[in-house]
C-alpha cells in the first residue's frame, strides 16, 4: 500500500524476544474432559516460540497487511467513547509505570 496509510506494518526483534503469556484450554473427545492441558500448553508456547525465531528475528520480519485507513467526515459516538476508554487506558498504564500498548478490536 500507500507508506503512509499503515497498510503494512512490518514487525522485527534484534534478539529473540521475552514473551510472557497464558495458555487456558479444554480438550474433550465427545463429553469426555482429557487431562492434556500440559501438552496444550507446551505445544502452544513451542510454537510461538518457533514463528517468533523462524519470522520475526532479525534479519526476518513479519509483514502484518490491515485495511488502509481512510479518513472520517463524522466521528461517531463509537469513536468518541473508544478515544475516552483508549486515553484512560494509556493513562493508567503511565500511572503503573508501563509502557503504553497499542490495542486493536
Amino acid at each position: 500500500g500507500n507508506s503512509g496509510d499503515l497498510s503494512q506494518m512490518f514487525i522485527s526483534f534484534v534478539d529473540f524476544p521475552e514473551v510472557d503469556f497464558s495458555v487456558d484450554s479444554h480438550v474433550a473427545w465427545g463429553i469426555v474432559p482429557l487431562p492434556v492441558r500440559s501438552q496444550v500448553d507446551a505445544k502452544v508456547r513451542s510454537s510461538i516460540a518457533q514463528v517468533l525465531r523462524n519470522e520475526m528475528v532479525e534479519p526476518k520480519q513479519l509483514c502484518l497487511k490491515v485495511p488502509p485507513l481512510k479518513p472520517k467526515r463524522r466521528l461517531t459516538e463509537h469513536d468518541v467513547q473508544q478515544a475516552i476508554a483508549d486515553a484512560e487506558l494509556a493513562k493508567k498504564q503511565l500511572e503503573d509505570g508501563k509502557t503504553p500498548r497499542a490495542s486493536w478490536d
